[in-house]
Parts: C-alpha cells; sequence; structure tokens
C-alpha cells in the first residue's frame, strides 16, 4: 500500500513530495496538468521562504533565477509616501526574491527526480472514501497514447495530501466548507517590458482615484510585473493600448511599455477550509486557503504548510511519532491562514479605496507612517514573515524557575538562575517561535540546525560548574540513545575553547562572543528543543532532565 498520495503538483505539491523524501518517505504525486506551468504566476519568495530553501538545498538555484528585491515604496499624485526597507530584517536574507511560479516549480521538480519523487502528469481524482486504516482513491486518466477512452485506477494509500487548488477536488469529496468573502476588487496584471525611472531592486505601488498600480521588478532586466485594481463594470481589453493608457494616467511618470507577454484579470476572493485534516486526509496551499494578491504571500503560504506538515507526518509513518502530531498541523497552520486573510483583505480594501475622503485620510496615514522606524519594521517583518509563531501550539511547551526561587537562592557559583537571568530568559524567544538565527564561530545558528531532525541545545551559562557539565552530558546521552537519528544535541559554551570537564565524545559548540548566550537569554544554565522547522519546541530554565523527557513523550513514542 502506498504511503503518501499528493494530489496536485504545482509549488506546494511538489515542495511537500521532496520535503517528506527528505526525511525518509517518498511520497506518489500525480496532477491533472500535461506538464509544470509555463505561466509566471505567483512571483514573490518570501524572507522565511528562502531560509526554508537553504534549508532543504535548492536556495542557490532560485537565487541564480530569481532577482532580489529589497523593499517596498509607495506613491500617490507623485509623491512618495512611505518607504519599507527589508534589508534590516533579522535574518541571512533580508530581501525578497522574484521568482516566477514555472522557475520555483522546475526547481522542486528537479529537486523531486533527485530524491526519487517522480510526478505523474493527466492524472485526477475523481473521487475517495476513507477507512479507518486507509484511504481509497479513484484516479481517471485522460485519453493518451491512443486509448479510445480514459481509465480510472482505484489506489490504496495511508494518508492523502489535497494540494490542488482552490477549486480542490479533495476537499469537495470531504465536504469540507470553504468560506470567506468576496472582496469585490477587480485585478488586471501584465508580465511586460517598460522603459520608465523605477529602480529596478524594490516593488512600487502608486495610488490614484481610479484604483492602485503596482510595478514588481522581474528577472529580466527592464520587464515588470504590472497589477492594476479597477472600478467595478470596467472593461478589460488586454490590449498594449489599454495598459499604456492605464500606466500613463496612474503613475506621473513618463513611462513606455511593450506587448505584454502575459496577461490576466480576476475578482479577490478570499477563502478558508474549515478544518485542514479529515481522518487521513490534509489540505494544503490554495486547497486550505486563498488570498488577496497584495502582500505576495499567497504561495509562500502553502510552501509553509508543506514545510510544517512534512516532518510530523513522516515521523508517525517512521512509528516514532505520536498521532498528535497530525493534529497540531491545523492548530499550527489554521490561524496563520486566518491572520493572513484579515491583514490582506483589510489592505486590499484600503488599496482600493474611491471615495476622494477616504483616499486622501488612507494617504495621510501611510505619510505618517513612514515617521516611524518601528512601524516601517512592522511593515517588514509582516511581509517576510519572519514573526509567524506557534505559541499557542499543543505540542509546544517551556518550563521555568520561578521568580521567587531566583530572589531567595541567588548565588553566582551554582546554576540556579538569578533575578537578572530569570528575566532574560523570559524575554528571549518563546516556545513555538521561529528560532531566530545568530553567528556561533564561523558558522550560525540556522546552519547548525539544518536536517531532517530535531536538535537539542544545553548552553552552559554563565556559571560553569562541574555538577553542571556532567548533568548536561547525561541529557544529551539520554536523548541521543532514546531517540537516535531523530535528534542532534550540543553542548553550547561562552569560551574559545572545549572545557575539560566535558567528556571528549560530546559535541561542543564555542559560543566564543557569546552571542548565541545573549540571544536566547542563557544567562544561567538552560535547554532548548528545535524542531525540524526551525521553530523552538521547548525550552526550559534550568536544564532538567525529568521535564524535557516528559515533553518528548507527547512527540514521540
Amino acid at each position: 500500500m502506498t504511503q503518501v498520495l499528493i494530489i496536485g503538483a504545482g509549488p506546494v505539491g511538489l515542495f511537500l513530495g521532496a520535503e517528506l523524501a527528505r526525511h525518509g518517505i517518498i511520497a506518489r504525486v500525480v496532477d491533472q496538468r500535461s506538464g509544470p506551468s509555463t505561466r509566471s504566476k505567483a512571483l514573490g519568495v518570501q524572507p522565511r521562504t528562502l531560509e526554508m530553501f537553504a534549508d532543504c538545498g535548492i536556495l542557490d538555484e532560485a537565487d541564480k533565477r530569481g532577482r532580489r528585491m529589497y523593499g517596498l515604496r509607495m506613491y500617490a499624485a507623485g509623491e512618495e509616501l512611505l518607504h519599507v526597507n527589508l534589508e534590516d530584517l533579522d535574518t541571512a536574507y533580508p530581501h525578497a526574491l522574484i521568482l516566477p511560479q514555472y522557475d520555483t516549480e522546475a526547481i522542486l521538480e528537479e529537486l523531486c527526480a533527485e530524491r526519487g519523487v517522480i510526478v505523474e502528469r493527466d492524472v485526477v481524482c475523481t473521487g475517495l472514501t476513507q477507512s479507518v486504516d486507509h484511504v481509497e482513491v479513484a484516479l481517471g486518466r485522460a485519453l493518451t497514447h491512443g486509448r479510445e477512452e480514459a481509465s480510472v485506477e482505484r489506489v490504496r494509500v495511508q494518508w492523502v495530501i489535497g494540494c490542488d487548488g482552490a477549486h480542490s477536488t479533495v476537499r469537495e469529496a470531504l465536504g469540507i466548507s470553504y468560506e470567506g468573502e468576496n472582496i469585490g476588487s477587480h485585478i488586471a496584471l501584465a508580465d511586460i517590458s517598460a522603459d520608465v525611472d523605477l529602480v529596478d531592486d524594490e516593488m512600487h505601488l502608486f495610488f490614484s482615484a481610479e484604483g492602485f498600480t503596482i510595478f514588481i521588478p522581474l528577472p529580466e532586466t527592464g520587464f515588470w510585473r504590472v497589477v492594476f485594481s479597477l472600478p467595478t463594470g470596467t472593461k478589460v481589453t488586454h490590449s498594449h493600448e489599454w495598459f499604456q493608457d492605464l500606466c500613463t494616467k496612474r503613475l506621473h511618470l513618463p513611462i513606455n511599455i511593450g506587448i505584454p507577454t502575459w496577461m490576466a484579470d480576476f475578482m479577490v476572493r478570499q477563502r478558508k477550509a474549515d478544518r485542514y485534516r479529515e481522518g487521513r486526509v490534509f489540505l494544503a496551499g490554495d486547497a486550505a486557503h486563498c488570498h488577496s494578491p497584495l502582500g505576495g504571500r499567497g504561495m509562500n503560504t502553502g510552501l509553509q504548510d508543506a514545510y510544517n506538515l512534512a516532518w510530523k507526518l513522516a515521523l508517525v509513518l517512521q512509528g516514532v511519532g505520536h498521532t498528535r502530531l497530525l493534529d497540531s498541523y491545523d492548530a499550527e497552520r489554521g490561524p496563520v491562514a486566518k491572520d493572513l486573510l484579515d491583514e490582506t483583505g483589510f489592505t486590499t480594501k484600503a488599496a482600493t479605496l474611491t471615495a476622494r475622503v477616504p483616499q486622501s485620510i488612507r494617504n495621510l496615514v501611510l505619510s505618517a507612517m513612514s515617521e516611524f522606524e518601528s512601524v516601517r519594521a512592522k511593515v517588514a517583518g509582516n511581509t517576510s514573515q519572519l514573526e509567524i509563531h506557534y505559541r499557542k501550539s499543543p505540542i509546544v511547551a517551556e518550563n521555568g524557575s520561578s521568580l521567587l526561587g531566583s530572589v531567595l537562592t541567588a548565588n553566582p557559583l551554582d546554576e540556579i538562575p538569578s533575578v537578572a537571568d530569570w528575566t532574560e530568559f523570559s524575554q528571549a524567544p518563546r516556545a513555538g517561535d521561529r528560532a531566530p538565527d545568530e553567528k556561533v564561530g564561523p558558522s550560525t545558528l540556522h546552519e547548525l540546525l539544518r536536517g531532517p531532525h530535531h536538535t537539542l541545545l544545553l548552553f552552559d551559562g554563565a556559571a560553569p560548574t562541574p555538577a553542571g557539565y556532567a548533568n548536561m552530558h547525561a541529557i544529551a546521552n539520554a536523548v541521543r540513545e532514546r531517540y537516535g537519528r531523530y535528534f542532534q544535541a550540543h553542548i553550547v559554551v561562552p569560551h574559545t575553547e572545549r572545557p575539560n570537564e566535558i567528556p571528549a565524545n560530546e559535541s561542543v559548540v564555542l559560543d566564543t562572543h557569546k552571542t548565541l548566550h545573549a540571544r536566547y537569554g542563557a544567562g544561567a544554565e538552560c535547554l532548548y528543543v528545535f524542531r525540524p522547522d526551525g521553530h523552538i519546541g521547548y525550552r526550559s530554565q534550568p536544564a532538567d532532565s525529568a521535564k524535557l523527557m516528559k515533553w518528548l513523550a507527547r512527540i514521540f513514542l
């Protein structure tokens, strides 16, 4: 019996197939299209997704094909209202990457092939039913190679993942509702060459009385994705003259455009499935949620769905993960999509205001925002998706010492946290947060975490003691012995040399400049567990073996 069937080979289905393979599970992937996308479609790859691409080994190829975009500028009546700079983001990749969807799919399909995952084309899901231990799926094959009639294959699989888009047959077969709102905004877009005085490493958003116009630089020099909002009832002609006239009226800049290489128009509809799992079937990507294109985060959200689900499903299939891991997929990813729908819905309505007074108020607010660095940073953080967290997830937890205990028993020569240590730890990254990166010797934390495994970091703190080292070595040993290849463990010490008290067979990370200790509030002994998707699963101060093992027993069998 096939373990996993992925229905849909867009970016989300391909990434999910590649990620499952990296975790040791070879899925079957089918798609109703005869070949990969030939349209540019989704363009923006956000910084958080770039971190994921680095982890799975395709960042260099994506970077080679794409164009880096370092910021966003907003204008009205020829004047700049707001400039959002991505270069100060807390990541090794402080930029978006403009990468046409056909390139994204080509890179991911090649990655799948390298890992033994082959995409079957011209195959459509026509129905499914499930029982306690399997799902039966009907797969229809189109007329090909002289067949007189289409054939239907009935397959039994353990798990199915619907990545088959907003009109998902998988979702419909499950009877899962897909509710939301029709925002009412009419959008037209074109990929086009343009002679215009705009920097080509940023996105440009122009507000006008008729609606907004966005210019996004494409990888090929001189070419842009141009997106227009249109008043209700506008007749779209998709002609060169029509696009030229729109640009001339809205930009307040001299511009000459070429013949569009691709054009499309659509109404903005936002939807979200009321649940992402039904028994042995999951939804991901547009099958689970679709958004306004403003912000360029729809595809990224789907890719992050896949990144979240792959490691959990792999652990369950390998017989080492609790099935509650699978329940956490909806609990973690559902709220992310809801927040994105709320934000992009509000943004789209604000951007498409037609009345003069509301437009003036919007422009004044944006202009005022430009005066505050914290506001600009917040906009950049939301766009980058670096601030997404799972703090309310049922599978993350943390343990801390009491403040009263710190006050009464503080001693700089032992491992008990002081008030200052307690405070620093309370303000450090929380369980459920994306792990912030930091330099560690010649490498970085993210480089240390890469791979399809959990990582345990045991921080020495500022009061090294033989008893503390013995405790950390014992914890690291216990985790490795119990969970084997699914875990890596390291003791992090704020020194330039390895302490003699730590056994020679123990992995030690030298935090020479103490930057990692400072970033993670490790003034006193503590520990962090990082999940394969780069989020913090558990943390504790002090490093308590019994409590760590109790938490691990909730995740692993």
